[in-house]
């Protein structure tokens, strides 16, 4: 009688088997999820960089500051003065569809929320904006005083904000939402053809311009996205000549064209 020999192995059996606990997993997919994380942000660093430092081309931001506005949606309204973060549902949707806009069209909106804004009790509408890449910066309550001429003459709560690398100030349209729909009453084509000559002015000067607005402003006067849409279709008009960019990039390349460090 002859003996139980082993098995033998076809050349053609499958490989035994690689297990992975539920620990090892998820270690492991934090680990790849981390390194793509990482390399995303550089290389998202590095494309920032090549844009600001590209003179030749027009940098265009969109800023939308997240605060309510007096006079709007109805010119009686002035309880806004002491709810400015006490954001209506109006706004937030203006906020959110105004991004979707944007990005779809290649772009991001850099924006800035009063501190009010973080405290209502749903903010779903902040978080996805952040997901889709947009940042928001910090709104003061309040405006620094724009024609000082030395730190003494800034009000005490904007003195706080002055670094040893300082400060840059980035020239904004030269009519904003508010100037023009509270202050001079236009219509809405007049604030467009006066934010088209902007836009273009800085496309043929290389130069820099930031679209400052207000979706509690917006969303009455132009609710169907016409001065964020003219923005975009300008810059994607203009081909290499052009980019939308956040106030980052803006400041990036007033640095890099002082020799200072980023």
């Amino acid at each position: 009688m002859k003996p139980d020999l082993p098995p033998q192995a076809s050349p053609f059996a499958a490989p035994p088997a690689f297990t992975l606990s539920r620990r090892q997993f998820i270690t492991a997919s934090a680990l790849a999820g981390g390194s793509l994380m990482l390399k995303s942000r550089a290389d998202a660093a590095e494309a920032k960089h090549a844009i600001a430092a590209d003179t030749s081309k027009a940098l265009i931001a969109i800023t939308l500051d997240m605060e309510m506005s007096r006079n709007f949606p109805v010119w009686e309204d002035t309880h806004w003065d002491y709810e400015k973060g006490v954001l209506n549902e109006e706004t937030k949707r203006y906020c959110v569809e105004a991004a979707r806009r944007v990005k779809a069209r290649g772009g991001m909106v850099h924006f800035f929320c009063v501190g009010r804004v973080l405290e209502q009790e749903n903010v779903d509408w902040l978080k996805e904006l952040v997901r889709e890449g947009h940042p928001i910066g910090k709104h003061t309550y309040d405006h620094v005083y724009v024609l000082a001429q030395k730190p003494d003459d800034i009000q005490f709560r904007f003195k706080r904000a002055f670094y040893p690398t300082g400060l840059i100030d980035v020239p904004m349209s030269p009519i904003s939402d508010v100037a023009a729909f509270r202050g001079a009453r236009w219509k809405l084509d007049s604030f467009l053809k006066a934010i088209r000559l902007g836009v273009e002015w800085a496309i043929e000067t290389h130069g820099v311009f930031d679209l400052l607005s207000h979706p509690s402003v917006l969303y009455p006067m132009d609710p169907e996205f016409k001065t964020v849409e003219l923005v975009c279709d300008l810059v994607k008009k203009a081909g290499q000549r052009a980019a939308l960019v956040d106030l980052d990039s803006i400041a990036l390349r007033t640095k890099l064209s002082k020799g200072r460090t980023p």
